[in-house]
Formats: structure tokens, C-alpha cells, sequence
């Protein structure tokens, strides 16, 4: 299961403003600030449905890693 509408369109939200406001920042300071920005979303959630979505986005971001990797090794092999 994804994210819902409602969350992503939270987070979207929440995330077009840091980097709206963080021009000058280094890539380690987005990086906080983005985080802090989820974790102030997720906050409020019920500990099961914030379990959920980290689990899931851990999931698609393996998954992508992996059809990258295999890409990658079919182009240098």
C-alpha cells in the first residue's frame, strides 16, 4: 500500500516550501530540513501507520535500487 492522497499531498506541500526557503543551503542542511518536515507530518500519526509508510518507502526505494543495479550490470557486461 502507497501513500494516500492526503499524505502525499501533505508532504508535497510541506517539502515545495523547504526547498522554496532553502536556496543557500547546502545539501546536508536540506537534507535536515526535509527530515524534520516528515517526522513533523508523520508526528501526529498513529505509530502503526507511520510504521506503514516507512516500511513501504523502504520497500519501493529497494526495489528501485535493485532494477538500477540490474540495469547498470546488463551495461557493463
Amino acid at each position: 500500500m502507497q501513500l494516500d492522497r492526503t499524505t502525499k499531498r501533505e508532504l508535497r506541500e510541506r517539502l515545495r516550501g523547504v526547498f522554496a526557503e532553502g536556496g543557500g543551503k547546502s545539501a546536508s542542511e536540506l537534507c535536515d530540513l526535509v527530515l524534520d518536515q516528515v517526522r513533523e507530518t508523520c508526528d501526529g500519526y498513529k505509530e502503526w501507520r507511520a510504521l506503514r509508510i516507512a516500511r513501504t518507502d523502504s520497500a519501493i526505494a529497494y526495489n528501485h535500487g535493485d532494477i538500477f543495479g540490474f540495469a547498470q550490470a546488463r551495461l557493463s557486461g
